[in-house]
């Protein structure tokens, strides 16, 4: 079996994984985020295709999205604690969240990126309209509309838009 059909064969078994994982415990959109989230992670070639405990980076890979989503508030739904993704993968916690930490890292997720976002919480969420001015948000309403417009197109895009006064 060559390299790459290891690296597809990997990643179908990631998929799986977290899947079965969203099936049995959260929801269809949680799932296509995950896969999303894989599928980016296989675009990079990056450690957990090198990697024979899969159960260490599925549960990376919710933990992931679930920070992101607010999976582990219990006044969100769906929720599950921390410890319910730890026994599922059989894990330690630390494993989830090197992992986790890792994910975020190579893919630049954090509060201002709206892609792993589930749909209610991105309505929701007080800062999509606000942009990272040198490392502060603020929001939009306090720039020209003709800025307002660059940017709010920009992010239809998917882009995430920080703007920085110089270049330290």
């Amino acid at each position: 079996m060559s390299q790459q059909e290891n690296l597809e064969k990997t990643k179908d078994q990631l998929i799986r994984l977290t899947s079965e994982f969203c099936d049995q415990k959260l929801d269809e959109e949680h799932k296509e985020l995950t896969q999303k989230l894989i599928n980016k992670l296989y675009s990079k070639n990056t450690r957990p295709f090198e990697s024979n405990n899969l159960k260490q980076w599925a549960s990376g890979i919710i933990h992931a999205i679930g920070s992101a989503n607010l999976l582990f508030d219990d006044s969100f739904e769906p929720y599950i604690s921390e410890q319910e993704l730890l026994d599922y993968f059989e894990v330690e916690k630390y494993v989830i969240f090197r992992n986790s930490t890792f994910i975020t890292e190579q893919l630049n997720l954090d509060i201002f990126d709206r892609d792993p976002s589930i749909r209610k919480l991105d309505d929701k969420n007080p800062l999509k309209d606000k942009v990272s001015f040198d490392g502060i948000p603020i929001t939009i309403d306090l720039l020209s509309s003709k800025l307002q417009e660059k940017i709010r197109n920009m992010q239809a895009k998917g882009y995430q838009i920080e703007i920085r006064t110089n270049d330290k």
